[in-house]
């Protein structure tokens, strides 16, 4: 049986981060967990043999999930500090990996876009699927909820260089998966599967003001003459600013052996018809007759359920 290794990056809330890492608690091997807050008052949960530490500066915010993946092998399990798993969410993800022949990455919040270029990430997308919230059908998505998802390491391994903002992991994610033709399916679940610890921000609250990177990063999977270099000089407040350097200090206690940053990402470059996946995506818009279809080799895109958007959690 494969380890399961479930990860999270946490800033600001040790109440609920202790919730949820209890909820999953016996369901994986280890847990690795960035650790962005303050690090003079690491609480005490913390401090156990099936949870590796990482003090983190919180200048990628959530993209630290993915801080050990490098280093990793076995099913990789992203999940949120504000939510509560149920006591099958590890099996039951894992069955659906094994379904797609860990082909796939899988999760249980998403949202695609009709077409490209995009206005606006938070606002352009006209399908999204809440974790929260009833999704009737394994569902194609371009754009997958990092706090609910699940991949084998066989897929891929991204050193965390490649995240380059901040509190923006679906994205990327997004961004490798579609750049290299990997699917991600949104899982059908019930409302109430997943639930929600509430907060007084969310990356939503704060990032949905002003997505202008957001989009930036979306628009250049399909318009290559975007340099995402020149947006490190982009601020919300239109001054220039120079985005941090990712420092990791050693955590102590316990030890751990720090990890390697790698100074090169290798990016499998494939040729990507951009035309085709707008006209594909705006035909399944318009077949609204057809049933969707599950199998492990082709699942299409079921653009006739489009969940009702869930104010109250947004990924």
């Amino acid at each position: 049986m494969d380890k399961v290794i479930v990860n999270v990056s946490s800033y600001g809330r040790i109440d609920s981060l202790e919730k949820a890492i209890k909820s999953i608690y016996h369901q994986c091997d280890v847990i690795n967990v960035a650790f962005n807050d303050n690090h003079s008052n690491i609480p005490l949960f913390l401090y156990d043999t099936k949870i590796n530490l990482f003090l983190t500066d919180n200048s990628l915010g959530d993209a630290f999930k993915f801080i050990n993946l490098k280093n990793q092998d076995g099913y990789f399990f992203t999940i949120d500090d504000d939510l509560i798993y149920p006591s099958n969410y590890v099996s039951e993800t894992i069955k659906k990996c094994l379904e797609f022949d860990n082909k796939k990455v899988v999760t249980y919040h998403g949202r695609s876009f009709k077409s490209f270029p995009i206005s606006s990430y938070y606002r352009s997308a006209n399908e999204r699927y809440s974790c929260l919230e009833n999704v009737k059908n394994d569902t194609l998505v371009q754009f997958g909820g990092t706090g609910v998802m699940c991949f084998h390491t066989s897929l891929f391994k991204l050193p965390i260089e490649y995240f380059q903002f901040p509190n923006m992991a679906d994205i990327w994610i997004g961004k490798y998966c579609m750049e290299n033709k990997i699917e991600i399916i949104c899982l059908k679940h019930l409302k109430g599967y997943i639930q929600y610890i509430p907060q007084k921000t969310t990356i939503y609250d704060v990032e949905s003001k002003n997505d202008f990177i957001q989009t930036q990063v979306v628009n250049s999977i399909f318009n290559k003459t975007i340099n995402l270099e020149n947006l490190k000089n982009y601020n919300k407040n239109n001054s220039l600013e120079q985005i941090p350097n990712i420092s990791i200090p050693q955590p102590t206690p316990p030890p751990h052996e720090p990890v390697k940053i790698e100074k090169t990402l290798e990016i499998n470059k494939k040729t990507i018809d951009y035309q085709k996946v707008n006209r594909i995506f705006s035909n399944l818009q318009n077949n609204t007759q057809q049933k969707p279809q599950v199998n492990t080799n082709n699942l299409k895109l079921n653009s006739k359920q489009i969940s009702t958007f869930n104010k109250k959690k947004f990924r």
